[in-house]
């Protein structure tokens, strides 16, 4: 169902590509430590990502990006379907976050929130849990300020998850 020969050999290069980590990645990741620091990794990126997706909402003329994919630059009525009234009145732009499309940073926003909550209540130094929290509501309100409601209710249904994993093990 590919328009072309070359567009189904290209979509499934990316395939193999994503699903090859499978393969390499379990052999860098031996022992529990680091696993913990490649969790951390993605906590960090994907949590300054969504602190910048809220900045974008509060500062769009700092923190938005000139321009947004090739969709949106050129289409004033997808523009528009991206866009919602603030509670101030002001058109307000789904964040995109690092990424150029609105609305896409729901996704880091996701995985920020819920790691971010995972290594806020581990036994870690001070600095480290409230840094993971912050992320992780810097995370909730990328959601909420992306109105991706989908990506709200997967979250919190993670979240809930977890606590209930929490309880089930008996853990603090």
């Amino acid at each position: 169902t590919t328009s072309s020969l070359s567009g189904g050999i290209a979509q499934t290069a990316l395939y193999i590509a994503v699903f090859s980590g499978l393969f390499w990645a379990p052999s860098l990741v031996a022992h529990p430590r680091g696993l913990v620091r490649l969790l951390a990794i993605l906590l960090v990126c994907n949590g300054l990502n969504a602190t910048v997706g809220v900045l974008q909402v509060y500062d769009p003329e700092r923190f938005m990006p000139r321009e947004l994919s090739f969709a949106f630059s050129g289409n004033r009525d997808a523009l528009a379907a991206a866009t919602y009234v603030g509670a101030n009145g002001r058109s307000i732009v789904r964040p995109p976050g690092l990424f150029d499309t609105p609305g896409a940073v729901c996704g880091p926003g996701t995985v920020a929130a819920l790691l971010g909550l995972i290594f806020a209540l581990q036994p870690l130094a001070w600095w480290k849990r409230a840094a993971a929290l912050g992320f992780s509501v810097a995370g909730l309100a990328a959601i909420y300020l992306s109105h991706v409601r989908a990506n709200f209710v997967i979250t919190v249904g993670m979240m809930a998850a977890y606590g209930l994993l929490l309880i089930v093990q008996r853990q603090p």
